[in-house]
This record gives structure tokens, C-alpha cells and sequence, in this order.
């Protein structure tokens, strides 16, 4: 345990600047790109007449991923709009992304094996452009490797009720910003009540103690 701590010591600091270079990456792409099609019917669909949830729904409905719809009517009440503007709550969830990948990957046992792991999980450019636009799917990734932490981080530490919180919570959200993740949302969360019930089944005292 404390050659894997010695070596996330190491490589913070590599990954810190990477971190950088993607963040820039993405954002510079966030500010210089045109709006694109999907991005555009969004805004005049759904943001623009503040529209969340449709009556009824048609076959472009698809298009409406709930929370950024739901964010981006909240950044341009406050910032007005811009391609930027919208794009930045896709922003944000790269950020998330990062950091989370990060966490699931600092305890491997050596600094380049850190390293190596990171890039594999942040440098696949089809991932990347989603961070730069304004669609759900960005923040359907970011808050999913959230979740995806959180479980690991539950099987790992003993089962604490509070990491199997935290992963439904960010599973549950993912899936509000694009439905697709409810595939992963059932198998996680079937996962966690599986095990939990293993547990309990073998009178392992843990899981009412460990809580927090």
C-alpha cells in the first residue's frame, strides 16, 4: 500500500499536466468549433423555449438529453447564448471525467502503469469531441466514470454503504443525460445489490458497521 501511495505521489505530477493538455484541448475546441446540427436543434427546440421534458413525444425527441437541456437553460439565463455557453457544462463533466479516471487509476503499483492507464482512458478522440459539444453525452461519461469509481471504490474498501450511494447516484444521473446508460445503471446497481446481499447472507457484520 505505501509503494502504490509513493508512486501516485510520483505521477501526480505527469498526470497533472496531461490534465492540462486535455482540458485545453477540449476547450479550445469548445470555443473555435461551429455549432452543429444536433447542437443547434437543442438549443431551438428544447433550451430556447425552456422545455425539459416534452408533452409528447416525436421522433426527433431523442435529441433532448434531459440534464443538459436542464443546464443549458440555466447558463443562458445567466451568461446569454453562445456556442461556448453551451458548451460548457460538457466542460465540466471532462473535468469530471479526468478526475475520476485518475482515482480509479492511482493505486496501481507503478508510476507508469498510472500513466499508461490515464492515457488509455483519455485519449480516445471519439470520447474527446463529446467534451467539446453541447449533448448529453459528455456528461453521461463524466458522471459514469464517477460511478464506476464509487463501485470500484466499494468493492475495495469493505463494502461501505456510502460508496455504493455515491455510484447510484452518479449511475442515476448519467442516466439523465443520456438513456443509453440505463444498460449500465441496472447492471451496476444489480451488481451492488447482489454483493450486498452476499454479504449479509454470510453474516458479515461490515455493512451495517462500515456506513461511512
Amino acid at each position: 500500500m505505501k509503494e502504490a501511495q509513493i508512486n501516485s505521489k510520483k505521477s501526480a505530477g505527469i498526470i497533472f499536466f496531461l490534465v492540462g493538455l486535455l482540458f485545453a484541448y477540449t476547450a479550445y475546441r469548445a470555443i473555435v468549433l461551429s455549432i452543429t446540427w444536433d447542437e443547434a436543434y437543442s438549443y431551438l427546440q428544447y433550451v430556447r423555449n425552456e422545455i425539459i421534458i416534452p408533452d409528447k413525444y416525436e421522433q426527433m425527441d431523442a435529441n433532448n438529453h434531459i440534464l443538459n437541456t436542464w443546464l443549458n437553460i440555466q447558463f443562458t439565463r445567466f451568461f446569454g447564448v453562445s456556442e461556448f455557453v453551451l458548451r460548457t457544462p460538457s466542460l465540466f463533466a471532462h473535468l469530471f471525467f479526468l478526475f475520476f479516471s485518475y482515482k480509479l487509476v492511482r493505486d496501481f503499483q507503478t508510476r507508469w502503469l498510472i500513466v499508461a492507464s490515464f492515457l488509455i482512458l483519455n485519449l480516445n478522440p471519439y470520447v474527446l469531441d463529446f467534451f467539446s459539444l453541447s449533448r448529453g453525452y459528455a456528461m453521461s461519461l463524466g458522471l459514469m466514470m464517477g460511478s464506476i469509481y464509487f463501485l470500484y471504490a466499494f468493492i475495495k474498501e469493505g463494502y461501505k454503504a456510502k460508496h455504493a450511494l455515491f455510484s447510484c447516484i452518479f449511475g442515476a444521473l448519467a442516466t439523465t443525460a443520456n438513456f443509453v446508460v440505463l444498460n449500465y445503471f441496472i447492471v451496476s446497481y444489480g451488481l451492488i445489490f447482489l454483493m450486498t446481499g452476499y454479504q449479509l447472507l454470510q453474516g458479515d457484520k461490515t455493512l451495517t458497521q462500515k456506513t461511512v
